[in-house]
């Protein structure tokens, strides 16, 4: 089961959710929860679910289709990977420092800004970075995937995060600011702990098994291969040919020794740095979490220009969002399509500086896309769920079963529910609106609704880690080819740790 494994649990957790529907009857809320009849769905249904999905969140999918499209014109420059070993040759004395840089760096862009998913187009650089600063594949992950994803437990100011949560329980950015930087902080201490001590534990194995060692016998030669390029026979050892100057990987050819030597980097640096900014700048709610209302300002300005009585900017630009919005469309739901175009025009403008041809620049697109149709086919599958609790509400049988265990709130089993039907919510604007609409029927008293509000963003946040139907996790798991069974034996322990924090702290909260 480990090959494909991330594909099969997904695939069980749909039929999970359909199974479901056979068992329960659709309840609602509205006062009162009310059940309705069975809404069985059939083979028929379960695949025009997946087909809506691709008509109603297809934003999602093309961006991770052109962030991979992205990559792939990075490779056609032939510069990239000269970039990646420039940084990891400079900070390779001090990577542990850098690891845990990356970490904090990543965890507090996702809290403050609310880039959770959006920060997906920076993992292949980061992750490729870690890898050549000598670190596997499942730390390179761990830190960025896992720093994100500690960010949204400890979530600040994302509006992707908090917008209906905020509004269903009339609370703001400024509710319980110090509880969820603890939260943070705590998060961000328990990944790096887990993560030196995986990194320690690795380093302690191989010292103990590398063999004794042994002098090399002089009386043997070195066995020679051919140079694909100019037929001349080289040491197998050699890197680089003697006679043409080509590169060599085993008995094959890379590139020329001085291709690409003199092409300058920092162009690369400034695209890859404009793209951080403005993403930055385009998600925060500026207005809501700062009171600032420049970007919404100038934006309107410049839209209502007219020449001739003609709105020259509104035509051009259509109805793309004011900075200070990206996160989210007007109904409060994650938005994709500003990230999409900036990954889109990024790609272009990298094409264009580094000369690279059209018909390469296609083919580079295409090759980058085809490694990231896995990953898009896979969130199209993980929305495929979300649609059938949406349209077949059985899942408030489970939330009602926990949260009325016990006549008075009750932390542990608000938490178990948020938890478990988190697994068939898979974003948390949706999830919101049902689940906390009816956890605030419940319990009427709105001095709990802070910690409410906090339990909410941080569990299903947390969750996101191990769920099979985390966007981030299947989409970043997928694309690195990682094993979702090799993640869970890595990160369970930091699930654990902090999820252990998060009841002590909310039990905390609700007793004070």
């Amino acid at each position: 089961m480990k090959k494909n494994s991330l594909f099969k649990i997904l695939g069980i957790t749909f039929l999970v959710a359909v199974i479901l529907t056979w068992v329960f009857k659709t309840a609602s809320y509205s006062g009162e929860i009310s059940l309705g009849d069975r809404a069985q769905l059939g083979l028929y249904d379960m695949i025009q679910y997946v087909f809506y999905s691709f008509r109603f969140f297809s934003g999602i999918m093309v961006f991770v289709l052109l962030t991979g499209a992205l990559y792939g014109v990075l490779g056609a420059t032939g510069v990239y990977e000269r970039f990646i070993e420039a940084i990891a040759n400079k900070f390779k004395k001090r990577k542990e420092l850098v690891l845990v840089a990356i970490i904090a760096i990543l965890a507090i862009l996702s809290s403050f800004v609310g880039l959770e998913f959006a920060m997906f187009a920076f993992f292949p650089f980061l992750i490729s970075l870690i890898m050549a600063m000598g670190y596997d594949k499942i730390v390179a992950v761990g830190a960025t995937l896992g720093g994100t994803i500690v960010g949204m437990i400890g979530s600040l100011y994302s509006a992707s995060m908090f917008s209906n949560v905020n509004s269903t329980l009339s609370l703001n950015y400024a509710t319980e600011t110090l509880m969820k930087c603890i939260l943070l902080i705590l998060g961000i201490g328990l990944l790096v702990l887990f993560t030196m001590l995986y990194v320690r534990k690795g380093k302690k194995a191989k010292k103990q098994s590398s063999p004794a060692l042994v002098k090399e016998d002089s009386s043997k030669k070195a066995e020679l291969i051919k140079c694909k390029e100019c037929g001349k026979k080289i040491d197998d050892k050699s890197k680089i040919c003697p006679h043409c100057g080509i590169k060599i990987i085993n008995d094959g050819v890379k590139e020329k020794k001085d291709k690409n030597k003199k092409t300058p980097l920092w162009p690369l640096i400034v695209v890859f740095s404009l793209v951080l900014v403005i993403m930055i700048i385009g998600s925060f709610d500026w207005s809501g979490a700062a009171g600032i209302t420049w970007f919404q300002d100038i934006y309107t300005k410049i839209m209502n220009v007219k020449i001739g009585g003609f709105a020259i900017f509104s035509k051009i630009f259509g109805n793309f969002p004011a900075f200070g919005t990206w996160g989210i469309d007007s109904y409060g739901y994650a938005s994709f399509d500003a990230y999409a175009i900036l990954i889109a025009l990024a790609s272009i403008l990298i094409a264009i500086i580094y000369k690279v041809k059209f018909s390469d620049y296609l083919k580079s697109m295409l090759d980058g896309a085809k490694k990231a149709l896995l990953p898009a086919l896979l969130i199209a599958v993980a929305y495929a769920i979300l649609i059938i609790t949406v349209y077949n509400p059985v899942f408030l049988n489970i939330s009602n079963f926990f949260l009325t265990i016990t006549e008075k709130f009750n932390v542990l089993t608000t938490s178990f529910a948020i938890m478990i039907n988190s697994i068939f919510n898979v974003e948390i604007g949706y999830f919101a609106q049902n689940e906390l609409t009816f956890i605030s029927g419940i319990f009427a008293d709105s001095t709990i609704y802070p910690l409410i509000g906090m339990m909410f963003t941080s569990l299903f946040s947390l969750m996101s880690l191990i769920m099979p139907t985390g966007l981030l996790l299947i989409a970043t798991l997928s694309y690195t080819d990682t094993s979702y069974l090799d993640w869970i034996k890595y990160i369970w322990k930091v699930f654990v740790g902090i999820l252990v924090v998060c009841l002590i702290l909310f039990t905390l909260m609700y007793l004070i």
